[in-house]
């Protein structure tokens, strides 16, 4: 009975030491693969690709997976050769719906019709402190008016003395009507001015981003079409290989594309190996007229 308890208690250790070991284990896996930079927790693209590639060995015909990477460069496509007929509509970039003409135009409707605005309402800002500052001012003057020592002045003197003293008190606090113009037209100027330019300047940078990211994503997308093109022709995809794997880095100082013909582990029927041999002559043909275009 001892000896049974004994093996038992021995079993028992071993089990929670695989476990722990286990655990342990899959924690340092999981630390490798995840990286982190400004906050962004992203996976690393080794443990990326592996994962991609058994997702499409343990059944998935497509996968596709964004943000790889320590900046979020990397974008992964697999393909299983029973999907070859959404390859290009999947591989190219949305950036690529956006015309050069649609770049353009971005923050237009911003960068003339803001600055406008800002400007009536510099203006309209402007012409209340001047109404509101000569108010306050024509105050102060009847205040200086009612204070004067008129004694022994009487009549056409008195109002000729008051209008004279109003007057040149009105010409040293008051806004003259073309001051009132100068400060009010200048500022509506220089307020829509610098709207302008603070709206040039972002939507300046917007366009920058969305030309260089169609750059980019295009240039991504027909190295990926050529490189699968040369493979279909050479009968790279043969031999085995179940799978295309596509790896995209939009890098913007580093930016490229690799495709590879791989062997998953799919397992396909004779019916469906003449069917994906169909389907890669219709591929090939397809890119072949998209690359032609491109050419041309």
């Amino acid at each position: 009975m001892n000896i049974v308890k004994k093996i038992v208690s021995i079993i028992l250790c071993l089990s929670f030491l695989m476990a722990s070991v286990s655990i342990t284990s899959f924690a340092s896996i999981y630390e490798e693969c995840m990286q982190e930079s400004n906050g962004i927790v992203s996976k690393m693209l080794d443990c990326a690709n592996d994962e991609a590639i058994a997702q499409v060995k343990n059944g998935q015909s497509y996968v596709k997976m964004s943000n790889i990477g320590l900046t979020g460069e990397y974008t992964l496509h697999v393909f299983d050769y029973s999907k070859l007929n959404e390859v290009i509509s999947k591989l190219n970039p949305e950036s690529q719906a956006i015309s050069l003409k649609e770049i353009d135009k971005i923050g237009t409707w911003e960068s003339n019709i803001v600055p406008i605005m800002s400007g009536v309402f510099a203006t309209a800002i402007a012409s209340l402190g001047v109404f509101f500052y000569n108010k306050k001012a024509e105050q102060g003057i009847q205040k200086q008016l009612s204070g004067l020592v008129t004694t022994g002045i009487e009549g056409a003197e008195l109002i000729a003395y008051l209008h004279n003293k109003k007057t040149e008190l009105e010409k040293q606090n008051l806004l003259s009507p073309l001051g009132i113009f100068g400060i009010i037209s200048s500022t509506g100027l220089i307020v829509m001015s610098s709207v302008k330019v603070c709206i040039d300047s972002f939507f300046s940078n917007k366009k920058y981003e969305q030309t260089h990211l169609r750059r980019i994503d295009g240039f991504n997308y027909q190295s990926t079409l050529e490189q699968i093109s040369t493979c279909i022709n050479k009968g790279s995809w043969q031999d085995g290989r179940d799978t295309i794997f596509v790896e995209m880095c939009s890098d913007p100082q580093d930016y490229y594309s690799l495709v590879s013909f791989i062997k998953s582990g799919k397992n396909y029927t004779d019916a469906e190996k003449e069917q994906h041999e169909k389907d890669m002559i219709t591929l090939g043909e397809n890119i072949s007229q998209i690359l032609n275009k491109s050419n041309n």
